[in-house]
């Protein structure tokens, strides 16, 4: 035995084991398995685009970069609940706080002025994140409001990216 690994195992030796169990993991905490949204991407869709679109390496077939969620609220330069109410909705939906998007510019014909907020968002990064889209109470809102959601993909052209998308179960129509 060496003298440098001699004092490492008698420290070991001497420290105490735990005997509390682990506490649980709070919601929202990153789990031990990963999401099945990036099980299957990596099961199933990888080998599938890899034989349809002939790629030498696996690295080449798109996946989804990001989602951005917006909600454009032009009611907030009047009433400050709708914000409140719209980042409410955001955060159900997506778990994270969105950011405010502020007026670039004063447009006298929409009665805007610049630095007021007109729209909030957020970025959801990586598939860990983007399997959060619960249902919300409809009883809970009080309006229907637009809501954008945009998928980038590191697809090269339109062909991988709908491929990539309708093997995730995104519906598109059918032309």
């Amino acid at each position: 035995m060496s003298k440098a690994k001699a004092p490492q195992q008698q420290r070991q030796q001497s420290r105490k084991p735990d005997s509390k169990p682990a506490a649980p993991k709070a919601p929202g905490t990153k789990s031990d398995t990963p999401p099945r949204l990036l099980m299957s991407y990596r099961d199933k869709i990888v080998p599938q685009m890899t034989k349809e679109f002939e790629y030498e390496n696996v690295m080449e077939v798109p996946r989804v970069a990001k989602v951005v969620v917006n909600i454009g609220i032009g009611e907030a330069k009047d009433n400050d609940k709708a914000l409140d109410a719209a980042v409410g909705d955001v955060v159900t939906i997506t778990g994270q706080k969105p950011s405010l998007i502020k007026a670039r510019k004063s447009v006298a014909a929409f009665k805007l002025r610049e630095g007021q907020t007109i729209g909030i968002k957020t970025t959801l990064r990586g598939l860990r994140e983007q399997v959060v889209f619960p249902e919300i109470d409809y009883d809970k809102i009080d309006k229907l409001r637009g809501l954008e959601v945009s998928i980038v993909t590191t697809a090269r052209n339109d062909d991988e990216a709908r491929s990539l998308l309708t093997r995730l179960g995104m519906p598109f129509r059918k032309s």
